[in-house]
């Protein structure tokens, strides 16, 4: 799409289709979010495999089998704030994009068991933004990790 200016489209006679297009894909999806690329990459085929190998060798397994510390709660509050603090450290170091998505992913997976376990947020999205991220995530996981984001969306907290 070539440059234009905001005056090109004052009267939206000049509008083509694509730039019509895209226009309804930016206000209809609005900004995109970090976890979105992981929504994208767990609706792969070999999405499973992909979760379990990164969740495993990331910041998510430093502790044990990620099962067991983040889906049964064997983790205690410490270990997962330390688990979403490496993964939010991992985020900004200009990481290519499928460590990027492995660090997404342990972060969102350590908020949610703080969420289900500990009844604590952990971070500093608001409650809303991580149920809303929790359930997004839920849609497209397998199990058990599917059941585990959305009865961690459903703690209430204080």
């Amino acid at each position: 799409m070539s440059k234009r200016n905001a005056s090109d489209f004052s009267d939206f006679s000049n509008l083509g289709a694509s730039d019509a297009s895209r226009l309804l894909e930016l206000g209809l999806s609005g900004p995109k979010r970090p976890i979105d690329g992981l929504i994208d990459r767990l609706c792969r085929p070999d999405a499973s495999l992909w979760l379990e190998e990164n969740l495993s060798s990331g910041p998510a397994g430093a502790f044990g089998d990620p099962v067991l510390y983040l889906v049964e709660g064997k983790a205690t509050l410490d270990q997962l704030i330390a688990i979403k603090q490496t993964s939010k450290s991992l985020l900004g170091a200009g990481r290519k994009d499928e460590a990027n998505l492995a660090a997404v992913t342990s972060y969102f997976f350590a908020v949610g068991a703080a969420l289900l376990h500990h009844q604590t947020v952990i971070c500093s999205r608001s409650r809303d933004e991580v149920t809303e991220a929790l359930l997004d995530l839920a849609a497209v996981a397998a199990e058990p990790w599917a059941t585990f984001l959305s009865d961690a969306s459903d703690i209430q907290t204080e």
